[in-house]
């Protein structure tokens, strides 16, 4: 019974780490796409004004 509440322990440790993990990944992919999508705004709104000027 202690190696299974060893075992138990064990994966629970690694199972909080990979979530750790993850939870950055997704911090990082949450940025990158806020940054994608400003530029796209940008472009969006520069194309309206060159086409304005036209």
């Amino acid at each position: 019974m202690e190696k299974l509440e060893c075992t138990v322990a064990t994966q629970e440790k690694d199972f909080k780490a990979t979530i750790a993990q993850q939870q950055k990944q997704i911090e990082a992919l949450t940025a990158t796409v806020q940054k994608v999508s400003e530029k796209i705004e940008l472009n969006k709104t520069t194309l309206q004004l060159v086409a304005v000027h036209r």
